[in-house]
């Protein structure tokens, strides 16, 4: 029965095949051909494995090369900071980064060419300067030099080996000038450094303290001035190189200062042999005032760190004595700070520190500042010296801010406190007599005018043009001038009812207010409309320069000096200058210089201007002060610079050296900018602390 079924279905198999090949070829032959979908399959493999230059496999995908992108940013050295900061994108810095794929890793000496191309295009950035000037090394996020990557040299091993990833980690690319030591840096500890033979060649930056394989901790010592290590026997190979250097500064420099003489005496030196040792910072700010005499710098903390008592025997010359460290010859000799302190103030005193080749640094509280100034000024020396100031703060703490824009500052702050405390007037103001102030004194605030002057063209309006005009000519001062000068004097409800008398032909019999204002003099004379001029003139005579004759006499002798600018030759250029550094609107709105190059800037800078037109003559100095850290007209051009600050560090920021005024570039509408400058104006003052 089985075998009889197996049969049937096999003879119905083969009809069913035999009618598919009947049907196969009679469509062959008809008009048109169609082809099994089974062959259509096999075509088309044939024709991908043709397109695949013979693969079997038609879905296989093509190798696709990933690329990685590792962070970079750069750390300068800070000269007065003494400490590396992190450059800003405005500077040349900024997070950059550096593309590398599995291929072509990245290894730390194409890492470190990289980073220099990104940071000094063309071998030069305008914040720092040029890059063969200075010892560049990399870092890791922590500040810890990297000197070469384990393994097979390469980034990816570095990441593996610590755990990171390339999207989370940067490096840093330290930059140091080379005429600095290398002491910040030798300190931090070297990744890889001990076990690499060729980190040397890798690297720009030369190591006194990093000891070689061979070396051991028992063959080197330290050197106690610097902190190097150098072998028994040798000498610190930095000190010496430190004297050297400051040897041949003092062979280039053509200014020398002539040494102050020690106070000891000659007994007190027999038997033994002293030497001033001198820290690495100290001898930092006697390179300093070598190459920049005239650039405002932060005052030494300490003039000198230690006195070390070397002695040897059978030697008492100390001409003689023989020092490790770093020695400074006579031209460099540090002497203590000068530190005076006032009876009964738990304040410390304003610090001055003399420098070498006519430099002097000064330090000055702001709460303070007119009778640390006046103290300073006591000495004829700073007349002949680049003045660099520091401000100290309220809190007793220095602040950061270096540059003219200090040094403006300083002058604009005395002279504010000055005209609150030791003038009388209104709008113009003489000097009157205290019984703290002496010839001394006022010699010191004549100097502080001249100084102010010749530094940077800081001149007081508040002062009165007769009582000026006086002190430098010594003659019969313009009746024009007198006049002027009175009226500014008195408050503008007096100058309206002096010019309404003398408009008048006849006094009325009602003049009780005039007999008042003349009986405020101690005039007892009998007035009339001919006569009332006259005593107007013998009454400014009285104020503007007979009260104030002893000021006069003491300011003369310094004020002689302004006479060979054309602005004090003559009356003239006296009111010429007043009309000039005076500060108006319109001459405010005239500084302006701005390049918007987007819709959000112009906006920007016309809200600026807007704001500028709406100000009164309090607000408009004040705007003055903040932008350029004086409270006249000393400079022809305030930049502005845009900004992309949001939220809460939006605001505008103020760089007075420059003068330069960054303007964020985010503000919707005018109210927002209005509200932000009032707030800041409404401030008396503002610490400086911008580098």
């Amino acid at each position: 029965m089985r075998e009889e079924m197996r049969r049937s279905a096999s003879l119905v198999s083969e009809r069913a095949a035999s009618s598919q090949v009947e049907s196969s070829d009679s469509a062959s032959t008809g008009p048109s051909r169609s082809f099994s979908s089974r062959t259509v399959n096999r075509l088309t493999g044939l024709l991908n494995r043709i397109r695949n230059h013979g693969s079997n496999s038609s879905n296989k995908k093509r190798k696709i090369v990933k690329e990685h992108r590792i962070q970079v940013r750069w750390s300068h050295y800070d000269e007065r900071k003494k400490e590396f900061s992190t450059v800003r994108q405005k500077n040349g810095g900024g997070n950059r980064f550096i593309p590398y794929t599995d291929e072509e890793p990245l290894t730390l000496e194409t890492l470190t060419k990289k980073a220099r191309a990104l940071f000094f295009p063309d071998g030069e950035n305008n914040f720092a300067g040029r890059i063969q000037e200075m010892n560049t090394w990399i870092c890791n996020a922590s500040g810890v030099a990297v000197f070469d990557f384990p393994d097979d040299g390469t980034v990816d091993d570095y990441l593996k080996k610590n755990g990171l990833y390339p999207s989370s980690t940067y490096f840093f690319l330290r930059t140091q000038p080379r005429h600095l030591s290398g002491d910040e840096f030798e300190s931090s500890e070297l990744t890889g450094a001990e076990s690499s033979p060729t980190f040397e060649e890798r690297s720009s930056v030369t190591f006194s303290t990093v000891l070689g394989p061979t070396s051991t901790t028992s063959e080197r010592e330290v050197c106690k001035v610097c902190g190097c290590s150098f072998k028994n026997g040798e000498t610190c190979l930095r000190c010496e190189q430190n004297h050297e250097y400051q040897q041949s500064l003092l062979a280039d420099c053509a200014k020398t200062v002539a040494a102050e003489e020690l106070d000891m005496e000659q007994e007190e030196l027999q038997g033994e042999n002293f030497a001033s040792l001198v820290s690495i910072d100290d001898m930092r700010e006697l390179r300093v005032a070598h190459f920049q005499p005239a650039i405002c710098s932060e005052t030494m903390h300490d003039s000198v760190s230690a006195l070390g008592v070397l002695s040897e025997e059978g030697n008492s010359s100390t001409s003689n004595t023989v020092v490790s460290g770093p020695e400074l010859s006579v031209q460099e000799t540090v002497t203590p700070c000068t530190v005076l302190h006032e009876e009964g103030n738990s304040c410390p005193g304003p610090s001055r520190m003399r420098e070498a080749h006519g430099v002097m640094s000064l330090s000055v509280h702001r709460s303070l500042i007119c009778s640390d100034m006046i103290e300073h000024f006591k000495d004829t020396g700073v007349m002949n010296s680049s003045l660099l100031f520091t401000i100290i703060n309220e809190k007793g703490d220095k602040e950061d801010g270096v540059g003219v824009g200090v040094e403006r500052e300083v002058y604009s702050l005395f002279w504010k406190q000055f005209a609150n405390s030791m003038t009388i007037g209104e709008r113009e103001r003489v000097p009157f007599i205290r019984h703290d102030h002496f010839i001394k004194e006022w010699e010191a605030v004549g100097r502080i005018l001249v100084k102010g002057y010749q530094s940077v063209l800081y001149f007081p309006l508040f002062l009165s043009k007769a009582f000026i005009c006086y002190c430098l000519f010594d003659t019969e001062v313009p009746e024009s001038i007198l006049m002027e000068s009175f009226m500014k004097y008195l408050s503008p409800v007096e100058e309206d009812l002096l010019k309404e008398y003398l408009e008048k032909d006849c006094l009325p019999d009602d003049n009780d207010e005039l007999l008042e204002f003349l009986e405020r003099f101690n005039c007892r004379s009998a007035v009339t409309s001919e006569n009332l001029r006259k005593l107007l003139i013998e009454i400014a005579n009285q104020e503007l320069i007979q009260k104030p004759h002893v000021m006069i006499s003491t300011w003369q002798p310094s004020v002689q000096e302004l006479k060979q600018y054309p602005q004090f030759q003559s009356t003239s250029g006296i009111q010429g200058l007043y009309d000039t550094l005076k500060p108006t609107t319109k001459k405010v709105l005239g500084m302006l210089a701005a390049q918007p190059n987007t819709e959000a800037e112009r906006d920007a800078f016309k809200f600026l201007q807007r704001y500028i037109r709406g100000l009164d003559n309090t607000k408009l100095i004040q705007f003055l002060r903040f932008t350029t850290a004086s409270d006249i007209l000393m400079t022809s051009k305030l930049e502005v610079a845009f900004t992309k600050l949001e939220g809460v560090g939006c605001r505008p920021i103020a760089h007075t050296c420059g003068p330069v005024l960054e303007l964020p570039s985010t503000y919707a509408n005018f109210v927002e900018l209005r509200e932000q400058f009032n707030n800041i104006l409404d401030k008396d003052t503002w610490e400086m602390d911008i580098m």
